[in-house]
């Protein structure tokens, strides 16, 4: 399908690199993340490459052109509700449950002695920060988070401090916006929860950006974005943070628990009619 699309020699070089950036995660990733990528690689060098490179991307994704589709990038704004998908009677759905089963859904903070709840900026990361935790809430603010948003944080965090200490772990840029967003979410919630929990800011911090030689934001020198680390560093600063606070048996724990629960019942189900 990427016949009618046929880039020069420089943009090909930017878009197979950058496809060769995509593929070295196991995430889906933004725009802002592989800028940065090939702003390190040498092949972009300015910010007003960022808008080319919107342009490279947005064409390759649309002629499918060297493995690149509609949904090879992050969207970072906009996601479908969809409510109308199911089954077309319910025979069809009694079969499905009797060969899938229904799922056990267990407390994944049973066991911790923490309650962790993850909060971050960039929401066009979530399946980053998927990939680097397990069984903790992520509340992905995508900027300055709404009251509602912050009023349904503070509500979470205030019926699981009933059961152990809360831990709101905080990721987000280094920079004047990314300060006061987290800062500014972190007294609303606090004045809201009704109970007392620690709030970390995790990164960025100025220390990890030394450092990491993490690049800064071309468009504003002297700050720095979320996007702007590699996956390694990535993954260090979250593991860093969270991996105290989280045990790893007592998770693994719960979806041993889970597994077998949902053996059982699909036994069960197996010689189960529906009239």
């Amino acid at each position: 399908m990427s016949e009618g699309y046929s880039p020069g020699p420089a943009v090909a070089k930017i878009l197979d690199r950058g496809m060769a950036h995509i593929q070295s995660v196991p995430y889906q990733v933004s725009l802002r993340w592989l800028f940065y990528r090939l702003l390190q690689d040498g092949l972009l060098d300015a910010k007003s490459d960022y808008k080319k490179l919107v342009g490279y991307t947005s064409k390759a994704r649309k002629n499918f052109y060297g493995g690149w589709n509609p949904t090879t990038l992050a969207d970072e704004s906009r996601r479908s509700v969809q409510r109308a998908d199911g089954f077309s009677d319910v025979g069809e759905w009694a079969e499905a449950v009797k060969k899938h089963g229904v799922g056990c859904g267990l407390s994944k903070y049973r066991g911790q002695e923490n309650v962790v709840i993850i909060a971050y900026e960039a929401r066009a990361m979530t399946e980053q920060f998927e990939e680097y935790t397990e069984g903790v809430d992520l509340w992905p603010f995508a900027g300055d988070a709404s009251i509602p948003y912050k009023w349904d944080l503070a509500q979470a965090i205030g019926q699981a401090a009933e059961e152990r200490p809360v831990t709101l772990i905080y990721f987000g840029d280094l920079d004047d916006k990314g300060l006061q967003i987290g800062d500014a979410a972190a007294r609303d919630i606090k004045d809201w929860a009704g109970c007392d929990f620690d709030f970390i800011r995790a990164g960025l911090s100025e220390d990890q950006v030394e450092r990491l030689g993490v690049p800064e934001n071309p468009e504003r020198p002297g700050q720095y974005q979320w996007e702007a680390l590699t996956d390694d560093q990535a993954r260090e600063i979250i593991r860093d943070a969270v991996d105290p606070l989280w045990d790893a048996d007592a998770y693994q724990e719960v979806l041993t628990e889970q597994d077998a629960a949902h053996d059982d019942l699909l036994r069960y189900l197996k010689g189960w009619t529906i009239e």
